[in-house]
């Protein structure tokens, strides 16, 4: 009786460690499974992240739109900016560009040097005199040129015809030097010309110089007298801008 007892709980502990094994088993198989099922759901939400090619160009295209409008932007404000500055500018400096436009009508001018010189000019077609010889002078001179420098050289004019070879260097200030030479020892000059056409002589200039060792200039400037007129309207007839 006793070994029978014996034999039966054996058996029911036996059958109770293959019911646990087999829960075990179960339970393996199926976190398993949801392991298997969370990895295959993470590739496939991997795989839909992932851009096709087409995508990539789409989003880098829309990124250069981007940034091309952004720089225009940038732009825009900018020249916006400095608009509104040179409209300030030019307002500021308007009375100012017109008082010396109205400088630029006249000018006087000395130098001293072994020169001697006598001369009437009525524009470069209507010149009478002569001058010889070379000075160091100092002017306010047409073109908004202020200061001075060497000239050297001659001239010898009737009317419309001269004859003339001048040198203007070792300058200061805002005086531009040049050469004026008369390659075909006489001529009638002509406003295409150098140094006219550049505006550092004035062609069209009225005026008188004269003197020895010692001279004198003044002269007005009748395009200077327009440009200051049109200056009003920002119409610039001489080879100036305003400031």
């Amino acid at each position: 009786m006793l070994r029978s007892k014996k034999i039966t709980i054996m058996l029911l502990l036996a059958l109770s460690s293959l019911m646990t094994f087999a829960d075990d088993t179960t339970v393996y198989e199926n976190t398993s499974q949801q392991t298997t099922e969370s990895i295959a759901g993470q590739d496939k939400l991997s795989n839909s992240l992932k851009e096709t090619d087409l995508e990539i160009k789409i989003r880098q295209k829309i990124e250069k739109q981007i940034q091309e409008q952004n720089s225009v932007a940038q732009e825009s404000s900018q020249v916006q900016t400095k608009t509104n500055y040179s409209d300030l500018h030019i307002a500021l400096m308007y009375i100012p560009n017109r008082l010396i436009d109205l400088t630029d009508i006249i000018t006087i001018g000395a130098g001293v040097g072994p020169e001697a010189s006598l001369e009437l000019t009525l524009t470069k077609w209507g010149q009478f005199g002569a001058s010889y010889g070379d000075r160091y002078f100092i002017e306010k001179g047409f073109n908004r040129q202020y200061g001075g420098g060497y000239s050297g050289g001659y001239n010898a004019a009737f009317a419309c015809w001269s004859y003339e070879e001048q040198v203007v260097d070792y300058c200061f200030g805002t005086v531009n030097p040049y050469v004026n030479l008369n390659l075909k020892n006489s001529s009638i000059p002509c406003p295409c010309s150098e140094p006219y056409k550049s505006g550092n002589v004035d062609f069209w200039r009225i005026g008188v110089q004269g003197g020895w060792l010692v001279d004198v200039e003044v002269a007005i400037h009748p395009t200077a007298i327009a440009n200051f007129f049109t200056g009003f309207a920002f119409i610039r007839l001489t080879d100036t801008s305003d400031l």
